[in-house]
Order: structure tokens, then C-alpha cells, then sequence
């Protein structure tokens, strides 16, 4: 092997490897990865930004171009009169509306008044699709991840 190879190699900043072609592939290998990886670092945030305005435009959307705004509205008020009721939350999935009423805690007498309203609801808005649910605040509070992807309807 000639000496001034390897020096000139040094010179221009790299190393030189007894295996010169494979050592090619492999930096522009490194060089594709890192690439690559900073690309993909970039594509997350931008996804992670997009996720959080898609959120933010559903929730607009579903708050004012709700079909089922009058149902809703109705079922509030409604509900509002029970004084144990503490809040309401909807979900949207497919074409069924899950509504979750919270009461201040679990009581028969209560959750009867309130399946009366849901009952109601039911009886006018007989197209629309209902799964009602009913939570004493206790249960909200030991695990709030449960209203994730929910939209308030209601707040005491």
C-alpha cells in the first residue's frame, strides 16, 4: 500500500479503510440514518401539531354544527334541575351519542330522576342512537383520564 494515500486520505479528512468501497457504504449509510432520524424527528412534531389543532377543529365543529345540538341542549336543561348533577360529558363515535351524567355521589333516588330525563330523550329523538352512563364524582375523580376525548355539555 502506498503511504501517500493514506496521507493524502488524512488530509482531506478522512480515514482510510483497507476496505475503501465497503467504508464508503457504510458512511453514506450513517450519513442516510442520521438524516433520516432528524427527518423523523421532524415529521413527529409536526404530527404531534396537527393532532393537537384536529382536536381543537372537531371540538369547534362539534359545538356548532352538532346535529344533535338540540337534543343536547334540551337534555341540559333538563338535567340541570336535578341539584345533584354535577356535569355532563359526551362522546361522539359513529352514529351513537354516549352521554355521561355525574352526580355529586352514587344515590338510587338520584340516578332514577335522571333515567327518567334520558328516558325522555330517548322517546323524542327516537333516530338518534343514546348510551347513557351514570358516575358519582368520586369515580371521575380517581381516574380523570376517563374523560379524554369527551366534550362538556354541561358544568354546576
Amino acid at each position: 500500500m502506498d503511504i501517500n494515500v493514506t496521507k493524502k486520505s488524512a488530509a482531506l479528512g478522512r480515514v482510510f479503510c483497507a476496505h475503501e468501497p465497503f467504508c464508503e457504504v457504510v458512511r453514506s449509510r450513517d450519513e442516510l440514518l442520521g438524516l433520516k432520524e432528524h427527518e423523523l424527528r421532524e415529521i413527529k412534531e409536526k404530527l404531534g401539531e396537527y393532532k393537537t389543532v384536529t382536536k381543537m377543529l372537531f371540538e369547534i365543529i362539534n359545538r356548532t354544527l352538532l346535529p344533535y345540538n338540540a337534543v343536547l341542549n334540551i337534555y341540559s336543561e333538563k338535567i340541570s334541575k336535578i341539584k345533584e348533577v354535577e356535569a355532563v360529558y359526551i362522546f361522539l363515535r359513529d352514529n351513537v351519542i354516549d352521554i355521561w351524567t355525574i352526580i355529586k355521589e352514587d344515590d338510587f333516588d338520584v340516578k332514577r330522576k335522571i333515567a327518567e330525563v334520558q328516558g325522555e330523550i330517548v322517546d323524542v329523538f327516537q333516530e338518534v342512537l343514546f348510551d347513557f352512563l351514570i358516575l358519582s364524582k368520586e369515580d371521575i375523580e380517581a381516574d380523570q383520564s376517563l374523560l379524554e376525548d369527551s366534550i362538556e355539555i354541561y358544568q354546576k
